[in-house]
């Protein structure tokens, strides 16, 4: 991904070209904006209506050329929180040094398996860790006993409690890293990762 002003006609290309990465999930944005939010299809929208994007400006400052109708909002984090924590993971965090996170979420590179691997050598060294395996990115792997493995975990609970975050870089696990404060590796795999 581009992280610089290349100019008003490639930065508007660069949108579109967005838009083209993104149009895989656009299924999933569908039904979870009539599901959950009970909103019409997505369409042209009309005139006075704002766009809205959930990232801090003060991460990525607004550019200049941005029409008056769209604002960056900040990160959008839900008041609820994100349900139980799992006894386990919490009794494994409690009982030392602060771990390293290690987490992928929805991306899964060309060979989990050797990724895995990869992780396991890393985490070894650096000592204690959650191996978050997300969708599929991490598989088939022995883990040592300093290691604690989960599906996915909240990251608002579990961020300020480690020593780092490493991660592939999506928006809202950039935004969860930012806000516990805690040092990010990022490991992208695909779209916009590269530029968080």
């Amino acid at each position: 991904m581009v992280n610089r002003d290349l100019g008003g006609v490639l930065n508007r290309a660069s949108y579109r070209l967005l838009g083209l990465l993104t149009r895989p999930y656009a299924g999933l944005i569908r039904d979870w904006r009539d599901e959950h939010l009970s909103l019409a299809p997505r369409g042209s929208p009309p005139r006075p209506a704002k766009t809205l994007y959930c990232y801090s400006p003060n991460v990525v400052p607004t550019p200049r050329d941005w029409p008056p109708n769209a604002v960056a909002t900040g990160y959008w984090v839900s008041e609820d929180g994100d349900g139980p924590i799992d006894p386990e993971l919490e009794a494994f965090v409690a009982a030392g040094e602060p771990p390293v996170y290690v987490g992928f979420g929805s991306s899964v590179g060309p060979d989990p398996i050797q990724l895995s691997r990869s992780v396991d050598q890393a985490v070894r060294v650096t000592g204690r860790a959650v191996v978050a395996t997300g969708w599929g990115g991490l598989a088939g792997q022995a883990w040592n006993e300093d290691t604690i493995v989960v599906e996915q975990a909240s990251h608002r609970w579990l961020f300020p409690r480690v020593a780092a975050v490493v991660h592939r870089g999506g928006a809202g696990t950039t935004a969860a890293g930012l806000r516990a404060g805690r040092p990010s590796i990022v490991c992208p795999f695909q779209g916009d990762q590269y530029f968080w």
